[in-house]
């Protein structure tokens, strides 16, 4: 009978690789932030379940099975559990961080994201206009959130990102996927977004490690739908 692969610390990494892809966000905002209380560290995260949107789950599909086409099927399902399972957690800790901040927001620094996200966003079927709006202007402003707590984050923790970092993710990926870099070598904007995205990478690293976690409900509840589907094969057969 199949079992649940259990993942350590170390194998949950947010993005298979590095992607030097740009971030939509420059790395100076008018918007500002403030940290109101500290933020606590040591609130233990309990994962029974792994949560994500569609589009999302796409995005990483998509990757992994570019870096990953040489892999067998078993390998790339694994990367993607594993990244779902990060990205699970790396939202509840944003949810417990985001409450010790509090924001003023630039109104036009949002609403330049909006068309930007609706690119790479679709309105999904059924979904009326109002929603899909309400939930392009959500994200937008998550966005702006996010960076803003990152940058705080990183000031407070000292994380930084070197050119040296930024070459090396670069090699490395061009070694996973033989994608082409030279324009991110050539071009300073292009370099910097690269360096900017590293950045965002290691302080996802570092607040989705920072935080205690339990698993072993998600695990348990992981193993009892794999027998369920097991058992409705076997009575299908």
């Amino acid at each position: 009978m199949a079992k649940v692969e259990k993942v350590g610390t170390e194998k949950l990494d947010p993005k298979p690789a590095g992607n030097p892809e740009p971030t939509q966000l420059t790395a100076h905002l008018k918007s500002k932030v403030k940290l109101v209380k500290p933020i606590p560290w040591d609130t233990v995260i309990n994962l029974d379940k792994i949560m994500y949107e569609p589009n999302l789950y796409l995005m990483h599909k998509q990757r992994i099975d570019k870096i990953f086409q040489k892999e067998s099927d078993e390998v790339k399902n694994r990367q993607l559990q594993n990244i779902l399972i990060r990205d699970t957690i790396f939202n509840f800790a944003m949810t417990i961080i985001a409450q010790c901040f509090e924001f003023e927001l630039d109104e036009t620094e949002v609403n330049n994201l909006i068309p930007v996200l609706k690119t790479g966003i679709p309105q999904l079927e059924g979904m009326s206009n109002e929603m899909y709006e309400a939930k392009i202007q959500d994200i937008a402003t998550k966005l702006i959130q996010k960076q803003l707590m990152f940058e705080k984050i990183a000031a407070d923790e000292n994380i930084t990102v070197s050119d040296e970092e930024t070459k090396k993710v670069l090699d490395d990926y061009y070694a996973a996927t033989n994608m082409p870099i030279g324009e991110f070598l050539r071009d300073p904007q292009k370099f910097e977004s690269a360096k900017r995205t590293l950045f965002e990478e290691k302080v996802t690293v570092y607040i989705i490690e920072k935080f205690p976690r339990n698993m072993d409900k998600l695990y348990e509840n992981m193993q009892k739908d794999i027998e369920a589907q097991q058992a409705n094969e076997k009575k299908s057969s």
